[in-house]
């Protein structure tokens, strides 16, 4: 028979028991630097990087682009450090992707050109998103992005290559530009004006390697 005593811990040792679960399922998780460290010698110059962000700002970009992802950069070795070059609300910037996966809420992803890049491919594309670095953040093309899903309205397949650096650019716009200098496509039938995370994840010219950072 139980008595009232154990009636009224059996709650409290249950809870304690569940938390105990719980803190050793956290403990036993990688964290976001092992799983950096555990990668970070695989990444390669031109390698995409897309973002799955849980933060207000990146609910938003997913809401206003279509896109289960809210971000993407480019991966890029420069002076001994691993770091990426993106384009962000204050405009196109590089930084040590170690210390960017520390700004960013949710899961990133590593994701490769199926075809192998020569390393002129890999020169020109890092130069040429090197020479963009400082130009402005396409806030406009990102609300032209909300406008057409609001009204149904299908991006037009491009009707000419780049003929140059734009002054303005939202990520996925430049990770696009970035690949189209060096005359990769990537299968995409969109000017990168039109290109959104989500249409890089879906091309069947790149494959995810791996996770960088667990959502």
């Amino acid at each position: 028979m139980t008595s009232t005593v154990d009636a009224m811990t059996a709650p409290e040792n249950t809870k304690t028991a569940t938390e105990n679960l719980r803190a050793s399922s956290e403990d036993s998780m990688p964290s976001t630097e092992d799983q950096y460290q555990k990668h970070r010698g695989e990444i390669e110059d031109g390698d995409i990087l897309l973002y799955r962000g849980t933060d207000f700002t990146s609910k938003y970009i997913r809401l206003m682009t279509g896109s289960n992802y809210s971000h993407a950069a480019v991966a890029a070795k420069w002076n001994e450090r691993l770091m990426i070059l993106e384009a962000v609300g204050n405009g196109v910037v590089t930084m040590r992707l170690s210390a960017n996966l520390k700004h960013h809420d949710g899961q990133v992803e590593c994701w490769r050109s199926i075809k192998s890049l020569s390393e002129d491919d890999r020169k020109i594309m890092i130069s040429f998103a090197k020479d963009q670095l400082g130009k402005e953040y396409n806030f406009f093309q990102v609300a032209m992005f909300g406008l057409k899903l609001l009204f149904n309205i299908k991006a037009s397949p491009k009707s000419k290559k780049i003929k140059g650096a734009d002054t303005q650019y939202f990520c996925s716009e430049y990770v696009t530009a970035i690949y189209a200098k060096a005359g990769i496509t990537l299968g995409i039938k969109l000017g990168p004006r039109d290109v959104s995370p989500e249409v890089l994840c879906e091309s069947e010219a790149l494959k995810q390697i791996f996770v960088i950072r667990k959502g």
